[in-house]
């Protein structure tokens, strides 16, 4: 297995399986077209789209599907490929809806255009649906979670909604609006209008709140991190610590993993992927974490094995300089051996009781 060390990687370069980032979008020929910048803003402004970073993403997928449609128009209708990959095309389209049913055809996905994926966008269906009172407050609802499809919280306005999953939009049930627990404001409002300004026992707490001794760090250590902190070697397959350091913000785990223990799956140039077993309920969950090394450290749960092999390797070669044998294997532990106690008995007596104070 190969070493790596965290300083020597070069940026881009993971020890595990290689990353490929593909094109998600491309943007326009010609930047300052008036009837394009027009049509843009017109698309921005009704469905409530961040930026036109979405336009261009929108627009690049559709010129992929368009493109593998004209490939497949130009083939023989008996072709194979048409055949099977046509179907696929126009499937998808249709499960997501972006193609009606009575245009099952490669010659209608050619007519399709920017509009018909916009629509299908979850914050749109939210807003059609009157979930939302305009389209802007849609996105608001989707981003802080308030929105679920089915039993899945979904908080990506541009999240594509599948037909047969249109029914099944609806309020969280852990959002104020499904009938879970109230907001901070209207908390703060019934506990002053119940009983005057006492706070609430149950107040919500920050991401990092209450964590000013468990990311503390020993006496006379502050400061700069020593250079011994960035020079040490991880590789795939080493058994890691999570211990958090409160002074680098940057690739800090949640405050639950401070002192999870989990295996490096990947090594990048300056955090590591880890590995831990969470329990949820009566079960373990596989968590994939991508943590800074400041915040790991070898851990030490396997020195007393390494240890013992070190051991065994002395034994063995001392055996084989002696020509005897030696036993590696551990035996159980044997009954505690039992001890004699040398001395003149003693008879206890009993102290009288005693009826006055």
């Amino acid at each position: 297995m190969n070493t790596v060390a965290c300083h020597e990687l070069q940026p881009g370069y993971a020890s595990g399986a290689p990353r490929t980032y593909s094109k998600t979008y491309s943007v326009p020929k010609r930047p300052y077209e008036s009837a394009r910048l027009d049509a843009e803003l017109k698309l921005a402004g009704e469905y409530g789209l961040k930026n036109k970073h979405e336009i261009y993403r929108i627009g690049f997928q559709l010129s992929k599907i368009r493109r593998a449609a004209r490939d497949l128009l130009t083939r023989d209708e008996k072709d194979p490929k048409r055949l099977f990959e046509g179907n696929a095309l126009i499937r998808r389209l249709v499960r997501v809806g972006i193609l009606p049913e009575d245009r099952m055809k490669l010659d209608y996905v050619l007519s399709l255009k920017i509009e018909d994926f916009l629509e299908r966008r979850l914050q749109t269906q939210v807003f059609k649906l009157g979930l939302a009172k305009s389209i802007h407050h849609a996105r608001i609802l989707i981003t802080q979670r308030h929105i679920a499809v089915g039993k899945q919280i979904v908080n990506i306005p541009s999240f594509m909604v599948r037909l047969d999953s249109q029914k099944h939009i609806d309020f969280a049930p852990t959002s104020p609006y499904g009938g879970g627990r109230p907001g901070r404001n209207k908390r703060k409002s019934q506990a002053s209008a119940a009983g005057g300004d006492a706070e609430e026992e149950d107040e919500d707490h920050g991401l990092r709140s209450r964590t000013r001794y468990a990311f503390s760090r020993d006496f006379k250590q502050h400061g700069a991190l020593p250079l011994s902190v960035y020079l040490k070697t991880y590789k795939v397959g080493d058994i890691v610590d999570i211990k958090v350091n409160g002074s680098i913000q940057q690739g800090m785990p949640f405050k639950y993993y401070h002192g999870k223990t989990g295996i490096i799956y990947n090594v990048t140039k300056s955090s590591v992927g880890v590995i831990v077993n969470k329990i949820v309920g009566n079960r373990y969950i596989e968590k994939r974490l991508n943590i800074r090394i400041e915040h790991v450290k070898h851990s030490k749960c396997r020195q007393e094995f390494l240890n013992r092999v070190k051991e065994n390797a002395a034994k063995k070669a001392a055996a084989k300089a002696s020509g005897e044998p030696s036993l590696l294997k551990r035996l159980p532990a044997a009954p505690r051996p039992s001890k004699v106690v040398a001395g003149v008995p003693t008879n206890l007596a009993p102290i009288a009781y005693e009826t006055y104070i």
